[in-house]
């Protein structure tokens, strides 16, 4: 309904044409009742607690997925500026957290997410390793994950370079017009135009303490979910347990090392 929908054009246009040729290919369509009104998008309800998934393939090697509830861009804007600094800096090549975890040899790689949603954003660590690293990879990672909120572990030197690339990398979106009409419609329905325009303002603005309070209020002692892809024989071999993954993995790790 057009009183819940934008259309975006960009390109060699002029605007006197685009508005002729939506009045004519749209304009017939009549209004209707607020849809947020009418079906009000619900809630996403909170973790009661940890959860686990194993799921068993013919693969190769071993995949793990941890997935916490972060910030809604609605309700917490500020967290999700951090959001973007914060994954940055730990996927950034010589980062510590690369240096620890993959350049150790424990993981082959690892990536750091935070989607951006108006309904709370999905936070996202994803990592490929062995089976015979599994264990000892899972507790260099818990290691990790309990710094994330503590002093000095962000620095200020840190911020400055992933701030500039994601700046970089907005102008850089805008170059296409393709692209841009994309890139606009997706942050209007998200999180408004308000929002898209600002956001290398407020990006630029967040300090070591942001990046701190984030981890702390999203991640650090949260509930999570961990999925771990398998072959069926890695398994047998490991002996992995949905129980170890969700209640006991730090102390099962350290114990089967």
């Amino acid at each position: 309904m057009p009183n819940n929908a934008a259309l975006t054009v960009a390109g060699d246009v002029t605007p006197d044409s685009v508005f002729n040729l939506a009045e004519k290919i749209y304009g017939d369509i009549p209004r209707g009742d607020d849809p947020f009104i009418a079906n009000p998008v619900p809630p996403i309800p909170p973790l009661k607690g940890n959860d686990a998934v194993i799921i068993e393939q013919p693969v190769n090697t071993v995949a793990v997925q941890i997935q916490w509830l972060g910030p809604s861009v609605g309700k917490d804007p500020e967290a999700t500026y951090a959001a973007d600094v914060f994954s940055g800096i730990l996927n950034q090549d010589g980062s510590a957290f690369q240096r620890r975890l993959v350049d150790s040899g424990l993981w082959h790689s690892i990536l750091v997410n935070y989607y951006t949603l108006n309904q709370t954003g999905p936070i996202t660590i994803s990592g490929e390793t062995t089976a015979d690293n599994l264990r000892p990879a899972l507790a260099a990672l818990d290691e990790e994950i309990a710094k994330f909120d503590k002093p000095g572990y962000f620095s200020v030197a840190e911020l400055g370079p992933q701030k500039q690339q994601r700046a970089v990398g907005t102008v850089l979106g805008l170059e296409r017009a393709s692209g841009f009409a994309h890139e606009l419609g997706f942050w209007w329905s998200v999180a408004g135009l308000d929002y898209y325009m600002g956001y290398i303002d407020n990006m630029a603005r967040r300090t070591p303490a942001d990046l701190r309070a984030y981890a702390h209020t999203y991640i650090v002692g949260k509930p999570h979910v961990t999925g771990v892809l398998l072959s069926p024989e890695d398994r047998k071999q490991l002996n992995l347990t949905k129980d170890e993954l969700i209640q006991c993995r730090h102390a099962n790790i350290v114990g089967g090392q």
